[in-house]
């Protein structure tokens, strides 16, 4: 595989808490490639230390939606088309996830 370095432009709007025992935040957002939106693969968050479930969901025309993330750091990594992976440094990129509904942009480059 592949792997390409990957720029994080995170806007963080729209922060609320969630109700419920454990907070959970849902993260939506767009990825690019080259400037593109890439066409079609799958994000997936894990927590950094490897404990706990891994979330992942679908990426169509470039977005995606994770719903019930568990709050906290996040390694983000994205497989696109052809099984390439995209992550940053290593263990992938880390996003603090908090409550409520955060936005990301994740531009790939080749």
């Amino acid at each position: 595989m592949k792997a390409w370095s990957a720029l994080i432009a995170a806007g963080l709007m729209g922060l609320t808490g969630c109700g419920g025992n454990a907070p959970t935040g849902t993260v939506l957002g767009k990825i690019t490639l080259s400037g593109k939106p890439l066409p079609s693969g799958k994000i997936v968050f894990r927590s950094p230390e490897g404990m706990g479930d891994d979330r992942e969901a679908t990426i169509e025309g470039g977005r995606f939606k994770v719903e019930k993330l568990p709050v906290g750091p996040q390694r983000v990594e994205v497989i696109g088309v052809k099984g390439v992976t995209a992550k940053t440094q290593g263990n992938g990129t880390v996003l603090e996830v908090k409550p409520g509904d955060q936005e990301l942009e994740l531009k790939l480059g080749t």
